[in-house]
């Protein structure tokens, strides 16, 4: 990574890795994707929030939060459980800025949410599992932590539906959401 990474810088472009990226001293401007766990190691979060600590620019996209491709629960017919169970709650119930110990909230550049595509096979899978989860995670990129609240989110949440249903999007009808 040492070597690639100024190729990268030398082509005017961004280098921005999975999180490993932080133990190969990332250059200036580097982005590093922060897919762990909540159950990720002290000393694997504590290298990327020196990382962060030192100037690196983080993406946050833990993935027991924000996978999409991630079971809502044991019973859901579609995607993968290695990260476990995202339920629309869990998703949205966490703060991008306060997320690592000891990373600076300034080095937090945006939240991301992957949907991986090796368990879905049309655009309807697709749909069920980024919706109702998506929107969660698109508003705790965009608005400020003291405006989250999962009580009131949960009822705008559910006040989507009949658009989303007007669209034709198969959308997860989450227990966690009063659904009219």
């Amino acid at each position: 990574l040492k070597r690639v990474q100024p190729v990268v810088g030398k082509y005017g472009k961004t280098v921005v890795g999975w999180h490993q990226l932080a133990g190969a001293e990332p250059v200036e401007g580097a982005l590093v994707q922060y897919w762990g766990l909540d159950r990720t190691s002290d000393a694997e979060k504590a290298q990327v929030a020196e990382a962060a600590r030192n100037g690196t620019g983080l993406i946050l996209s833990p993935a027991d939060r924000t996978y999409l491709d991630m079971k809502y629960t044991k019973d859901t017919p579609l995607g993968l459980s290695w990260a476990g169970y995202v339920e629309v709650q869990r998703s949205y119930d966490w703060d991008p800025a306060a997320y690592l110990p000891g990373a600076p909230a300034e080095a937090v550049r945006g939240v991301e949410a992957p949907l991986w595509t090796e368990t879905l096979s049309d655009p309807d899978q697709l749909d069920f599992m980024a919706f109702p989860r998506l929107p969660g995670v698109a508003e705790l990129g965009w608005s400020p932590a003291s405006t989250h609240d999962w009580d009131t989110y949960k009822v705008r949440l559910a006040e989507q539906a009949p658009r989303w249903e007007a669209m034709g999007i198969d959308y997860y009808h989450s227990p966690q959401v009063p659904w009219t």
